[in-house]
């Protein structure tokens, strides 16, 4: 083989594997299929304050569990919640 065609074919080796790698490296976004129901962390304070929290949403109940609200969250379809924790009634962190 002589050298031309050898340097040729190192080129264009080289060339794919550089976009072989550039379309790897390309972020890729996925979106949640469906709303969770799995609890990840539940937390209380007293018999009647607690939050529970799954992969995209935080429930919060006042009387002991009986009725739970959804809080508002701002998050993208893209994001998940990993934990929640709560100091009080009313100052938290997600």
């Amino acid at each position: 083989m002589n050298k031309l065609t050898l340097l040729v074919t190192l080129l264009s080796v080289f060339t794919i594997g550089i976009s072989a790698q550039e379309e790897l490296t390309r972020p890729v976004i996925s979106q949640r299929a469906a709303v969770s129901s799995r609890i990840k962390d539940i937390q209380t304070f007293d018999g009647r304050w607690g939050i529970a929290s799954t992969a995209d949403a935080i429930y919060r109940t006042r009387d002991g569990g009986a009725t739970w609200n959804e809080l508002q969250k701002d998050i993208a379809a893209d994001e998940t919640i990993s934990s929640v924790r709560f100091a009080d009634a009313s100052t938290g962190y997600v």
